[in-house]
């Protein structure tokens, strides 16, 4: 267990509300020195349901995110962002989904203004170079394996432009739900715009939970892009990749392609990237004018998202065939 270490910190300008918290800049005292010099400091109430008591006040230091968010940036650049910054955005927050996923949750609201930046590192003249992004919000956010019952909670969790045609239709939010969630950030990190155009909440549902609608790739995108937003924004979750996959094998995030296979400057690479989990078998590149290059893969992770799969889809298969045998529907 984490040892617990207690100090003073000086509470400086507000720099956000809610509902029930106040979030100001904060400075840590000079003896706390296993923190950051800059802080951000949420100052919450908290009172019990059904019990007549005053309410308790609580201070939290976090980590102070001096980028802002992915939405500021997008705001900043109506235009779309350039691609090479968001694939680094993109990596780093598949990374942070794998990590989520992993331990068997959902976050169930990734959106941009729920995703904040650091900066990596400064050069000598105090100028940005990069930024690491991280999850923030987890307060829609659910265990995988819970299921929500019918009768139960209703409630849509997330953000309507953001959440998945399952969710909306079927109550459903699993992994998958947040990679459909990513596919409409990076395509609004690309852009400019959201996926969905603004509209009436009941209208936006419409199209993304009942209808076989999809959100409109540009094709002035690379085909790199194209081809990534293809296999996040998937109706169908069986072939909908997963973090880990997008991760692994999709070069949009998985690193320069020339550096890992040893491509000299100025080959055409063609990207073919599998159709689905049961179509991964190398990540295969055919350089014009050259032989084709394989990239090896892990066989362990390949094996078990084939199994994966394959699991899903015969589960599927045998509740379907046992809801038309109790129903009377011929089987043929």
């Amino acid at each position: 267990m984490d040892k617990i270490i207690h100090g003073r910190w000086k509470k400086g300008e507000v720099i956000g509300k809610g509902t029930s918290a106040t979030v100001s800049l904060a400075t840590p005292d000079s003896n706390m020195h296993h923190l950051p010099p800059i802080m951000a400091g949420e100052d919450f109430t908290s009172s019990e349901e059904n019990v007549v008591t005053p309410e308790t006040n609580y201070n939290l230091l976090l980590a102070f995110a001096p980028g802002g968010t992915v939405a500021d940036q997008i705001m900043e650049t109506p235009e779309g962002l350039p691609e090479d910054e968001v694939m680094g955005f993109t990596r780093s927050i598949l990374r942070g989904l794998h990590y989520v996923h992993s331990n068997r949750y959902v976050h169930c609201d990734i959106k941009p203004g729920n995703l904040l930046l650091f900066p990596l590192n400064y050069s000598k003249n105090e100028e940005k170079i990069g930024f690491e992004v991280k999850i923030a919000d987890f307060g829609s956010a659910k265990r995988s394996d819970e299921e929500l019952s019918d009768g139960g909670d209703k409630r849509l969790r997330g953000t309507s432009s953001y959440i998945a045609p399952e969710s909306v239709a079927y109550n459903i939010y699993e992994p998958t739900c947040d990679v459909w969630a990513l596919g409409c950030v990076v395509l609004e990190m690309l852009t400019g715009k959201p996926a969905w155009e603004k509209t009436t909440l009941d209208a936006q549902l419409q199209r993304i939970g009942y209808s076989d609608e999809l959100p409109v790739i540009p094709k002035r995108l690379s085909r790199m892009a194209r081809d990534f937003l293809s296999k996040t924004l998937v109706r169908d979750t069986e072939l909908r990749w997963t973090a880990s996959m997008l991760l692994r094998h999709h070069p949009f995030v998985s690193g320069d392609i020339k550096e890992e296979v040893g491509v000299s400057e100025g080959t055409t690479i063609l990207y073919q990237s599998p159709r689905g989990p049961l179509d991964i078998t190398c990540s295969n590149f055919d350089v014009r004018g050259k032989k084709k290059i394989l990239i090896d893969i892990d066989d362990n992770v390949l094996l078990f998202e084939r199994l994966r799969c394959m699991k899903r889809t015969a589960s599927k298969a045998t509740k379907l065939l046992h809801k038309e045998r109790s129903s009377g529907f011929p089987i043929f």
